[in-house]
């Protein structure tokens, strides 16, 4: 993985980017041992295709890069990437609730009502995977994005965002993927007596900026899971 030297690049706004992150991050502390099962998180909001129109978020009907794989879909944004075959896609419903205890945690970190933050979290966030294996100490490893109308994001603004809603950054910095140059940023977080750890991969798509974010409970697997991710990530035709 060749990582380049920082960039810096101008900001248009900072408030939908922080939204964004602040989404992104929430979803990845969901992943507690109180996340919803796999189960009831399919009765609510089954990831399916329709026949008008496809999911957001739903598997792709073209193949994966091996049979161990599902491909996710960010239809809106134009992107796709991969997760594990068997992860269940949620949806935000009944997570991203102004009664959740993160939602709560986050809104002060904010300085938001409860609902201000779930009713603008929701509105962009685009896909939610969770894996189905039980939890590895005390979390289950997931992969969400958001997305926001806006290009130019800088490195610095990335960074002073995360460390806004308490995550203690590592590094920022611009990787190569099939896609092209993007941002990665590494950090830690801790929510509801949880500590995470989590991969944020910044894609700027010309006319908006994706966040792919890479929840697990160690540094080491989340790092693993944000290579796996950044690999597959292709654009729609």
């Amino acid at each position: 993985m060749t990582r380049h030297s920082r960039r810096f690049r101008p900001v248009r706004t900072t408030a939908a980017l922080g939204l964004a992150l602040a989404a992104a991050l929430l979803l990845g502390g969901c992943g507690g041992d109180n996340a919803p099962s796999n189960d009831k998180a399919s009765s609510e909001k089954p990831s399916t295709p329709s026949s008008s129109a496809p999911a957001t978020g739903a598997a792709d009907a073209g193949k994966p890069s091996s049979a161990e794989f599902q491909v996710i879909k960010v239809t809106k944004y134009g992107l796709s990437f991969e997760v594990p075959k068997g992860w269940t896609s949620l949806g935000a419903d009944g997570v991203l609730t102004a009664d959740n205890p993160t939602v709560k945690e986050l809104a002060e970190k904010l300085g938001r009502s409860p609902a201000d933050v779930a009713e603008l979290m929701s509105s962009s966030i685009e896909t939610m995977s969770i894996t189905n294996a039980p939890p590895t100490s005390g979390f289950r490893e997931n992969v969400n994005s958001t997305g926001v109308a806006f290009p130019d994001v800088s490195d610095e603004q990335i960074a002073s965002q995360l460390r806004a809603i308490g995550a203690k950054v590592d590094s920022v910095e611009h990787v190569d993927s099939p896609i092209g140059d993007i941002t990665r940023a590494s950090y830690a977080l801790a929510t509801q007596g949880t500590t995470f750890r989590g991969v944020a991969l910044g894609i700027d798509t010309g006319d908006d900026f994706v966040t792919v974010t890479i929840s697990s409970y160690d540094e080491k697997s989340a790092a693993a899971r944000a290579d796996q991710v950044q690999k597959s990530l292709k654009k729609l035709s």
